[in-house]
């Protein structure tokens, strides 16, 4: 009786687990990172890649923060990688829901409540606007314009919230795990100090 290939993936097999998998090793990776750094290094990459995840910036995000970080890297540092990993939370994947809650959000501050079309409507308009035959730099810069041209302020004034309440929200999280982590090695250290 032979054995069954173990590199076959049958109908019945679920799709998630790759997904999943991928998911848990970016986390795993990302706290690898934030357990090498100082705390308040980590916590300020962690803040600003926040912040820049929920903007509707996909696709320029990690030129942006690269851009940032060489502009005040000599007054306030903060770890790139960090950053940029943590742009990661936002994607293409999850473009249109995060978009859709910055437009509501930014039509509600400007008062334009009657102007709050249904989630369908919003992807259906968005799906159009994307190029059909284009590369994926193009594709990028075609929507960016195309959604900045029609959304553009509700969008910008509706991410303002979510990115710095986030970002806030994120660097807390991290400076305490940071500390709590620190506080955990040291005291596993043996002591130096004389016992006379």
């Amino acid at each position: 009786m032979s054995e069954p290939d173990s590199s076959y993936r049958g109908a019945a097999d679920p799709w998630w687990p790759r997904p999943v998998n991928a998911c848990r090793r970016w986390y795993h990776e990302l706290r690898g990172l934030i357990v090498q750094h100082p705390p308040e290094f980590a916590a300020r990459g962690v803040a600003i890649g926040m912040f820049a995840a929920f903007t509707p910036t996909i696709g320029i995000q990690i030129p942006v923060i690269i851009g940032f970080w060489m502009a005040v890297r000599r007054q306030w540092n903060f770890s790139i990688a960090i950053s940029i990993a943590c742009t990661f939370v936002t994607n293409f994947a999850t473009a249109f829901p995060i978009y859709y809650v910055f437009l509501v959000t930014g039509r509600i501050m400007q008062g334009a409540w009657d102007d709050l079309n249904g989630y369908d409507a919003f992807a259906a308009r968005l799906s159009q606007m994307l190029p059909e035959d284009a590369g994926t730099w193009e594709v990028i810069w075609v929507s960016l314009n195309n959604i900045i041209s029609t959304y553009g302020a509700s969008m910008f004034l509706g991410c303002l919230p979510w990115a710095t309440s986030i970002s806030a929200l994120s660097y807390f999280v991290v400076l305490r795990y940071g500390r709590m982590r620190r506080r955990k090695s040291q005291a596993r250290l043996p002591s130096t100090g004389s016992k006379y």
